[in-house]
Parts: C-alpha cells; structure tokens; sequence
C-alpha cells in the first residue's frame, strides 16, 4: 500500500475528541493506512460528545466519530499555540509517558502498538505547547517500550514502574518551550519576524517529522543492531582461538566507532558486554 501522509490520516484534534479515536487514527497512520481497531468500538461511540469543540471531528464538519475520510471533511493541520511559561510541563510528560505505556501494554492494535504508543506520546506533549528535541533519543524510548513484554538482546524485560522512570528521564531533557531570540529575527524573512521574547507555537511540520521519524526509522534501527551482532558472532564463530576472537572484536569496534557511531553505540547499549572493547 503507498504510504499515507500524515494530513490525510491524522484528521482529528487529540485535545477535543475521544482518546481512543486519536489512537487508533495515529495506529492507521504508522500502519500505512490499515486500520487495526475493532469497528464495534467506534459504532458505540458514534455521535457521542468529546473535548471541547462537541464529538470527535468537529472542527470542520465532522458530526461523529469515524476513521474514514469520506465521511466528513478532515480538520486542516494545525499549530499548537506554545504553553505558557509556567505550566508544569513535567507533569505533562508523566501523563504522557503513562498513556503511552498504557497504550504499549493492552496491545489493542493488531501492530504497530509500540510505535502508536510514541507517536501518542509526541502529540499529547506538543498540543500541550511543548517542543521536543529533534535529537530525543527515541531508540532508547522505543526499547523501553518493547522491554515492557520480552527482552531486547541483552536489554532485560522492564516493569512499566521501571520503563516509565527511565522514559520520563529521557523526555524531561528533551521537552522545552521555545522563545524568539535575536537570532530568530535575524535569520527571519524581512518583516515576517515576530517579536523578540514571543513564545513559538509548536508547529505542525514538528509533530509531523516526529510522527514519521518513529513509523519509517525505528524499526530499521533495532534491525540494524540486530544485524550487526549476528555479523559480528558470524566473524567469532569462524574464528581459532581466544586471541583471534579478542582481535576481531577489537578491530570490528574500532572501525564502527569511526564509521558507524550510532549503530554501535546502540548495539554496546543493547548488548553491554561488547562496551569495553
């Protein structure tokens, strides 16, 4: 199936409609447009109200809850008006991070829960008016989901006490509110700057490289790892002694240092006993 954009699927506001709605279009998204949800769900919320604007949808001319597009016009993509300065923009991420644990754990969706369960995330600390780094170490965020049901290599399984410690950990470096700087002016068009100090709404195009940085990139990232150490057990195996296997490893870390640093800071943090070569 051709992948979907994120406009066309992602149609309904997540601060006024069902939060399950939202999930399950977020769900459609990663999947490329497959739609994973039990359909009863949706005939018993139909017409029923959510959030502030009325039922799900109601933005433009939605009258109910629905995934399918043909049936109403689609709320165009929105900013985030930025949050105040002092919201307490931790306790956001706690109850983000929780929904996103909740949501990794019921496993409702058929696939693609792990993933859903991020982009949730995402979007319940952006509509809060917060930026995320696009630097945000979602490798490590996206193990600390799978590790909820079984190990990840070397990662052992992580109670959701434990995943949610370390995960909030991770986004409380990662989350700030953004301000208008001397050199947002100065490297702004001439006379589209705002002024200095105004605070930067989240912008749709934030959340939409987000979205799609945890449905195309993560899954390959933990497959690059996976790959890299059956490679390198591959070149051990074939090897005659202790001496030589200590040499392999030592080589084979000193190159992918050099020319792969993410993959193998990524695989010595999955697999910690390769760390020291």
């Amino acid at each position: 199936m051709a992948d979907v954009t994120f406009q066309s699927v992602v149609t309904l506001d997540c601060r006024a409609c069902h939060p399950a709605c939202y999930r399950a279009q977020l769900n459609r998204f990663v999947l490329d447009g497959a739609s994973t949800e039990p359909a009863n769900y949706y005939k018993a919320l139909k017409g029923d109200q959510a959030g502030t604007q009325g039922t799900c949808g109601s933005a433009r001319t939605w009258g109910h809850c629905t995934l399918s597009i043909e049936n109403g016009s689609p709320a165009a993509p929105i900013d985030f008006p930025s949050a105040a300065p002092e919201i307490d923009w931790k306790d956001v991420v706690s109850t983000a991070v929780g929904q996103a644990i909740s949501i990794a754990e019921n496993q409702r969706f058929q696939d693609g829960n792990h993933r859903t369960a991020l982009v949730t995330m995402f979007e319940m600390i952006s509509s809060a008016g917060l930026h995320v780094r696009y630097d945000v170490n979602m490798f490590r965020l996206y193990v600390f989901m799978k590790c909820l049901s079984d190990d990840v290599g070397e990662f052992p399984r992580h109670t959701s006490a434990e995943s949610k410690v370390a995960m909030i950990g991770i986004m409380n470096r990662s989350v700030f509110i953004r301000v208008i700087t001397d050199q947002d002016i100065a490297f702004a068009a001439e006379g589209g700057a705002r002024p200095r100090g105004s605070l930067i709404p989240v912008a749709f195009n934030e959340r939409e490289g987000l979205a799609r940085t945890v449905k195309h990139d993560l899954p390959q990232q933990l497959q690059e790892v996976f790959a890299y150490k059956a490679a390198m057990d591959q070149a051990i195996a074939a090897s005659e002694n202790d001496e030589e296997k200590r040499k392999i490893l030592r080589d084979r870390s000193r190159d992918s240092k050099q020319n792969n640093p993410k993959v193998f800071a990524r695989f010595t943090w999955l697999y910690p006993k390769y760390s020291h070569f």
